[in-house]
């Protein structure tokens, strides 16, 4: 058998090598890419050095997902506590997605599944980043007359945008 050099081909940070060898009786074969599977010809054997691609798997887009907006407060009470955003969902108990930032300003709940969710963001007092007390100074998204939150409703992955809360003192 005689032996042909090496080939390979950088894709990005991924390099695939091919070794081509001739086989003494003239015939000849490829070794495909660790993984790659032999495509099917008609007879329902694989050829030789051919490979199949995979079918490619749909990612959300960016962002998908994702509940974002930003939190104001202009009161006196945050000092080096920090401010809990959470997302829960309507009519079901405990706090589906939580997320904790230092200081007033943007916030993102990433990975939410769809349904209906309130959102609540409080300045943590007690330190425990566990639910809201009612003396810690809080608000919620799109807060009515009535003081319930608007509903933040995800479907099919697509989640609104600005969903913006400010902060009372209480």
């Amino acid at each position: 058998m005689r032996r042909m050099p090496r080939r390979s081909w950088a894709i990005g940070c991924l390099t695939l090598s091919v070794v081509v060898a001739l086989a003494a009786c003239g015939g000849s074969s490829t070794s495909a890419p660790t993984g790659a599977a032999p495509s099917a010809n008609a007879t329902g054997r694989g050829t030789p050095g051919a490979v199949t691609n995979p079918t490619p798997t749909t990612d959300p887009p960016p962002f998908a997902r994702t509940i974002n907006g930003e939190v104001a407060y202009a009161g006196t009470r945050l000092g080096a506590h920090k401010i809990v955003i959470t997302a829960s969902l309507v009519g079901a108990q405990g706090t589906a997605y939580t997320a904790a930032v230092t200081r007033p300003g943007k916030y993102s709940l990433t990975g939410v599944a769809d349904g209906i969710y309130a959102v609540l963001a409080f300045i943590d007092l007690g330190d425990d980043l566990g639910t809201a007390l009612p003396s810690e100074p809080q608000g919620v998204f799109g807060s009515t007359v009535d003081g319930k939150p608007s509903p933040v409703v995800i479907k099919d992955g697509n989640a609104p945008t600005g969903i913006n809360i400010t902060i009372v003192d209480r």
